[in-house]
């Protein structure tokens, strides 16, 4: 998944370096030095110093891209904070469930007329990867919902408490899906929402 993001990212004109907990401290200051977005790839793990690493990285003005199961627990799979993810202020999303169940994640139907995002991504992205997992979660206040679960066919497949799976919040977009996988950087489409999701980041 590592080298099919490195492949995508420097495919759009970007430069692209990991980051590891050894060095996760050093977040703040590239932030600080340019315009960066930071993408956490569905880390389930996540320690509480890389947490507030990333805290301090968006304090300094930096953006994230989150996907799926990311900060959910802790590396010894203890439950990482009270509203699920140890970076649930960040998300702008509470953890509610887990389903592995298709249709219900087959697709993300639009709801948000923020047009830079789902500029030439057809309505529903369908999510064209082998697993169909997604995460369910509740968005927090302050949060904008910019796209819900559905199927194939954009028929809305959660209720709206527990729709979310696409939610912006402040300079941070957490998608409930995990779209960094190498399964779903395949779809064009992906790519596309995500390399506009990119731009969007760094223009704010």
């Amino acid at each position: 998944d590592i080298d099919e993001i490195f492949d995508v990212i420097g495919s759009m004109g970007y430069e692209c370096v990991e980051v590891t907990p050894a060095n996760a401290w050093e977040l703040p200051y590239a932030a600080a030095a340019r315009p960066t977005v930071l993408l956490i790839p569905n880390l389930r793990r996540l320690d509480y110093r890389t947490q507030q690493a990333v805290r301090e990285f968006v304090h300094s003005g930096g953006r994230v891209f989150a996907t799926g199961q990311s900060s959910l627990k802790t590396p010894d799979e203890q439950l990482s904070g009270t509203f699920g993810f140890g970076l649930a202020d960040v998300f702008g999303v509470e953890f509610a469930g887990w389903l592995g169940v298709t249709p219900l994640h087959d697709a993300i139907a639009q709801m948000t007329s923020v047009e830079a995002i789902w500029a030439d991504v057809p309505n529903p992205l369908i999510l064209e990867h082998e697993d169909r997992q997604g995460v369910i979660v509740r968005a927090r206040p302050g949060a904008q919902v910019l796209g819900v679960w559905s199927d194939s066919e954009g028929l809305i497949t959660h209720p709206s408490a527990v729709g979310p799976a696409v939610v912006l919040n402040g300079r941070s977009i957490y998608v409930a899906s995990d779209m960094l996988s190498w399964h779903t950087l395949q779809n064009v489409s992906a790519r596309t929402f995500l390399a506009n999701s990119i731009v969007y980041l760094l223009s704010k």
